[in-house]
């Protein structure tokens, strides 16, 4: 054995790759951490589940706002019409004392008719009222005429209203001037809105009635009662009423001539007086008189003596 095979052999400088290797070992791919096919499907469902709880609530949220808003505009439309209807109607008023004669327009001094379309209350009235700030006609001073006129929307002039199938009638309120003077170009205060019915009833006194004439009765109703039918959007209707008492009274009693009243208040004097001497003449003869009181032995203090 010589020496020279005796020298260990020199060992070789690691390659490129064996020293990126040896740095940085390989892994294998089970030795890596990721999902499975099944988790991510409950993932997936987990998400979709919360997301449709979300988007449910927020639709929600959205359709009962929207509810609530027709809701709103539903009471405020009835609102308006129970307000305007109980201050013009409880200032009913007869104008000129009685005496006022009806235009050619045959405005009468309060009318009250009781009407349907199809099998829906359709009331009307017309009466003069002293009340003009709550139908809104402060360029109108003095006394008023209002109208309360309910038709379908077929029957109606007004080309600014909608036809709703939930309310299929139309309030109209028309407000005309009597004293103040207008220009020819004027034009009254009115204004329409969609109802879904209207009934009207009238107090006498004792007993509520659907119809109601001023010519007839000779005086104003002592109350007047509405009742209101509102639709929303969705069909669901609403009622509503008010009772107006009339502050003002006016029978034609009270308008005749007054010659004929002073003679059925003499005649009716006259009458009681006869009744009166009628009756202290029965009083009288009933009575003794103060000679007979003193000639009666009990009326004197003295008393026979017996012998």
């Amino acid at each position: 054995m010589t020496w020279r095979n005796s020298v260990p052999a020199r060992p070789q400088a690691p390659t490129r790759q064996q020293a990126i290797a040896r740095h940085f070992p390989a892994t294998s791919i089970t030795s890596c951490a990721a999902f499975t096919l099944i988790e991510l499907l409950v993932a997936i469902t987990i998400l979709g589940t919360i997301f449709t709880i979300v988007f449910g609530t927020f639709a929600y949220t959205l359709t009962n706002a929207e509810s609530q808003q027709e809701r709103a505009a539903v009471y405020h439309r009835a609102s308006f019409i129970l307000n305007t209807f109980s201050q013009s109607i409880a200032s009913a008023y007869v104008p000129f004392g009685g005496q006022y004669q009806e235009n050619e327009d045959g405005e009468p001094i309060f009318l009250g008719e009781d009407s349907f379309v199809g099998e829906v209350n359709a009331d009307s009235l017309s009466a003069f009222t002293a009340n003009v700030q709550g139908l809104g006609s402060k360029e109108m001073p003095g006394i008023v005429h209002v109208r309360y006129e309910t038709t379908s929307v077929e029957d109606t002039e007004e080309e600014q209203v909608l036809a709703d199938v939930n309310n299929p009638l139309v309030l109209t309120c028309v407000v005309e001037s009597l004293l103040s003077v207008q220009d020819e170009n004027s034009e009254p205060i009115q204004w329409t809105l969609n109802i879904h019915s209207l009934n009207l009833e009238y107090f006498d006194g004792s007993d509520w009635i659907q119809e109601w004439s001023y010519e007839e009765q000779g005086m104003l109703p002592t109350a007047v009662r509405l009742e209101l039918e509102l639709a929303d959007a969705d069909g669901s209707v609403y009622t509503f009423s008010t009772t107006a008492r009339v502050h003002v009274d006016t029978p034609l009693e009270e308008l005749e001539e007054p010659g004929a009243e002073t003679q059925e208040e003499e005649e009716e004097d006259a009458g009681e007086e006869e009744e009166g001497s009628k009756e202290t003449e029965e009083s009288g003869s009933e009575t003794p008189t103060p000679l007979e009181e003193e000639e009666s032995p009990e009326a004197t203090d003295e008393t026979p003596i017996v012998g």
